[in-house]
């Protein structure tokens, strides 16, 4: 499927349908798996981006990023937890 994907981006009906019977697949397994994939280049592209970046700031400035980053994860963690118990009381 990658191959094919490389020579034609977008798939019409009759070749999904081509491509599923080449594969031993169904139609609706064919489209899974495309979605699939494109899904996975996508999160590849938009990590090389936020690689790209992170690559471009100084020392100074990754370090804030990063500080920012885990303080919002804390105080999400935080407030899940809050929540859970909160829930757990109302028991």
């Amino acid at each position: 499927m990658e191959k094919r994907f490389q020579i034609q981006k977008y798939i019409t009906k009759p070749d999904r349908r081509q491509l599923a019977a080449t594969l031993g697949l169904t139609d609706p397994q064919v489209t899974y798996r495309l979605f699939d994939f494109i899904t996975f280049l996508v999160q590849i592209l938009n990590a090389r981006v936020t690689l790209n970046f992170l690559c471009k700031l100084d020392h100074a400035k990754l370090t804030n990023v990063l500080y920012d980053l885990g303080e919002s994860l804390v105080s999400k963690s935080e407030n899940e937890m809050e929540t859970h118990y909160r829930r757990e009381g109302e028991k």
